[in-house]
């Protein structure tokens, strides 16, 4: 063999993963232990079926996998220089049948060993055996088990996903990709370790340590999201790389591990929203993200893509997981755009809450990656979770908001509790919320609260924070506590008494307080065009009552028209 052919192997090994784990002198050994073979555009490396007797290591070109045969012939992935493939037949014990069909995408240099070659080379250099299965000994369906959506699949998909994997060193304080890149793949710490790291105010936060068997990646499987963090190697480690493209041909292949990696996605997509300081997002329990997941689509919308338009039906509510979009009405004549919308910020409800048609137009500004659900969902939706429907609500109504909106709304809450604070007159809304506790507490948890509550808040002789309702009712209450008839609902009638006095006492003073005027602004509160009437509904200036609208703060406020919820970026 001449030294230029010598001298390509030696390359085209140092163009892989064992590079990691040998020295120059071992790395030249090995190398020729090898075949070097040369192979044609569209020449059949091996077959689907035929006994697995090679390993193969791609030194030029490229190798595309597939499985099947005739109509059943699909695509999977690709091999390029510095990936192995066909591993399996020398980790084997047995000569096992080959699992797809490898054929040269073009003019491919591979270089072969069979498994006695390697036997044979291993027996006279003992010292590079554990070195070599540090790389190619441990069985990639064991680790694609330990991912959640995929630890159902069976064995032989989880072999063909192994096949898929690509390897990629990466050295201690390397950079794998920087936070806010846009994401195509899953990784799999094969050996040593990563940090996911994030910059707040000039400081470097450690998100995660992700150690061997670990995984991070997965959403962008799905959609190209940008990455949420730095990945950086806390060591010199080895990770697998599944690429999207490869697992979208994957899962033409098995359906039913679609479904399940669609709906763990969508979870955790919707999950992602907790992060956004949103009244919406904060009132959904967390055992409710898997609801809004099962009910919602994900939805790519490319840049200048209309959402809907002006005047359209209204059927679908949206909220934004990526990107920007730009929102518009005409008026007189004009059109008039309105502050852009960022991650984080949903619209489209309003035409759901109220059966109104749209009343401005949503353009996307760039790539848009949006969750989506129907009107029959939306009130699915909000059904089981009123907490989330307060916020709209609340924002619509305004000065005409009732307690009962409040009482669901965790940012109206605290602004009402610290107004009954400042009033001393906090007894009413802490019964309340105590008691709204209660009902969520198990039986045997129950029996002792109540008496709390009742000691509490019920019995005259001792109560600490006594609440002024009628007498029959709070009567009825300590009897049920007296005998044992402990149930969730034991408290409802003296909690309904209670939302009675303060929305004539404590609430309409609220409405009236500086306090209240905190809270819409904290809130984001609508700002509603009414076009019909020809007036337009503000905020009044804590100080004076009248309207107050600068420059600066048009275009920092949200608005809606006749209705229709704009909110401003984050």
């Amino acid at each position: 063999m001449s030294s230029v052919s010598r001298q390509q192997k030696v390359e085209f090994v140092k163009a892989t993963p064992l590079v990691l784990h040998m020295k120059e002198t071992e790395i030249v050994r090995f190398a020729a232990a090898f075949q070097l073979r040369r192979y044609q555009v569209s020449q059949e490396i091996f077959r689907e079926g035929t006994l697995s007797d090679k390993w193969y290591i791609v030194g030029e070109g490229q190798v595309d996998i597939s499985v099947g045969e005739g109509d059943r012939y699909r695509y999977l992935c690709s091999k390029k220089a510095g990936d192995f493939f066909g591993e399996a037949a020398i980790l084997s014990e047995d000569i096992k049948p080959r699992t797809a069909t490898a054929i040269a995408a073009n003019n491919v240099l591979l270089l072969e060993i069979t498994k006695p070659q390697l036997e044979a080379y291993l027996r006279a250099n003992e010292s590079l055996r554990e070195k070599l299965f540090l790389i190619i000994g441990r069985r990639m369906e064991n680790y694609i088990e330990k991912i959640p959506f995929l630890a159902d699949t069976p064995f032989r998909e989880r072999q063909l996903l192994g096949s898929m994997l690509h390897y990629v060193p990466l050295k201690k304080d390397a950079v794998l990709f920087p936070e806010g890149s846009i994401g195509r793949s899953l990784y799999l710490v094969y050996q040593g370790s990563v940090d996911a790291i994030s910059e707040k105010d000039g400081k470097t936060i450690v998100l995660n340590h992700i150690t061997e068997g670990g995984f991070f990646g997965e959403i962008s499987l799905m959609i190209d999201m940008p990455r949420t963090a730095t990945i950086v190697g806390k060591d010199d480690c080895l990770l697998m790389e599944l690429k999207k493209e490869d697992f979208q041909n994957f899962l033409k292949l098995a359906p039913e591990t679609g479904s399940r990696f669609q709906v763990e996605m969508k979870r955790r997509i919707a999950e992602h929203f907790r992060k956004y300081k949103v009244p919406f997002f904060s009132a959904i329990p967390d055992d409710k993200y898997a609801l809004l997941a099962s009910l919602s689509t994900i939805e790519e919308r490319q840049p200048d893509e209309i959402i809907f338009s002006e005047g359209d039906v209204g059927r679908t509510f949206y909220i934004l997981a990526h990107g920007e979009v730009e929102v518009s009405i005409v008026k007189d004549g004009k059109t008039i755009t309105l502050p852009r919308m960022g991650p984080g910020r949903y619209f489209g409800e309003i035409a759901l809450v109220r059966d109104t048609p749209r009343t401005a137009t949503v353009k996307t500004l760039t790539r848009c990656v949006i969750l989506s659900i129907t009107k029959e969902n939306f009130d699915k939706f909000f059904e089981e979770v009123p907490e989330a429907v307060a916020d709209f609500q609340v924002k619509l109504a305004r000065y005409d908001a009732e307690l009962k909106h409040f009482i669901h709304h965790p940012l109206g809450m605290e602004f009402f509790s610290r107004h009954c604070q400042d009033e001393y007159s906090s007894e009413n809304i802490e019964f309340f919320k105590d008691s709204q506790k209660f009902k969520d507490l198990t039986p045997e948890k129950q029996k002792t609260v109540a008496q709390e509550i009742a000691d509490k808040y019920l019995d005259s002789s001792i109560a600490t924070l006594e609440i002024n309702i009628k007498g029959p009712i709070k009567k009825a209450a300590l009897e049920k506590v007296r005998i044992g008839e402990i149930t969730g609902d034991m408290f409802a009638e003296c909690q309904l008494e209670v939302l009675r006095l303060m929305e004539r006492d404590s609430f309409k003073r609220f409405k009236q307080s500086q306090l209240f005027q905190d809270f819409l602004e904290a809130a984001e509160s609508y700002e509603v065009d009414n076009r019909r009437r020809g007036t337009v509904t503000k905020a009044p200036h804590p100080s004076t009552g009248s309207p107050k609208r600068d420059s600066k703060r048009m275009s920092e406020t949200a608005l809606v028209i006749e209705e229709e919820k704009i909110e401003p970026m984050t």
